[in-house]
């Protein structure tokens, strides 16, 4: 797996004229939470709404993958469109599968989870700066973090995943040619008990 200094001058082809599609999976039932973890509050206002914020900075097409576990009259979703995953049962691989069906136009999609309110700007960023002919994400101390930059080269086998997974079976067949960078905790930090959101 590549790494940020092995790979400074690796896919830094330009963004100009490619069309990134940014997707946010928010169709989980978060049963480990006791109740909807993103529309509790996180600091000053529900947790999946730090995330479209931050994305509203960007200069992308913007997609909610929701469910009907989800009350989206909750958030301010201006700049969104918003898909519905009648098939959410079938875990995360479902919302992903959605994603590509709806972006399949683009060059690549950027995907993110919503129960992770951290994220900045400035990750995102950096992300997009090593261009898009990678799977690109950044970890800590080890861990993968969000978000995750899937090209179109790699929209057919994402469609045959199963489960709630996720892309992880995708990056580990293409680990080799993966681009990742060391950031900071906020790239792993996600909510998944209430006890998370006292810390």
């Amino acid at each position: 797996m590549h790494g940020l200094l092995q790979n400074s001058g690796r896919g830094q082809e330009s963004r100009r004229g490619k069309m990134i599609c940014a997707v946010v999976l928010a169709a989980g039932k978060s049963e480990r939470f006791g109740s909807q973890k993103l529309e509790h509050p996180y600091h000053d206002k529900p947790l999946l709404q730090w995330t479209l914020d931050v994305l509203k900075k960007m200069n992308l097409d913007r997609v909610l993958i929701s469910s009907k576990h989800l009350d989206i009259s909750k958030f301010d979703l201006k700049g969104f469109k918003v898909l519905m995953n009648e098939e959410a049962q079938k875990g995360l691989s479902s919302s992903v599968k959605l994603a590509i069906s709806e972006c399949e136009n683009s060059d690549a999609i950027l995907f993110f989870l919503g129960d992770m309110p951290e994220i900045k700007k400035d990750l995102i960023e950096r992300v997009l700066s090593f261009g898009i002919s990678h799977i690109t994400f950044p970890h800590f101390k080890g861990i993968k973090g969000f978000p995750v930059l899937l090209p179109s080269s790699y929209f057919e086998e994402a469609k045959k995943i199963e489960g709630d997974v996720g892309l992880r079976n995708v990056i580990k067949n293409h680990e080799k040619d993966c681009i990742t960078f060391e950031d900071g905790w906020e790239c792993v930090y996600d909510i998944d008990t209430f006890e998370d959101v006292k810390k």
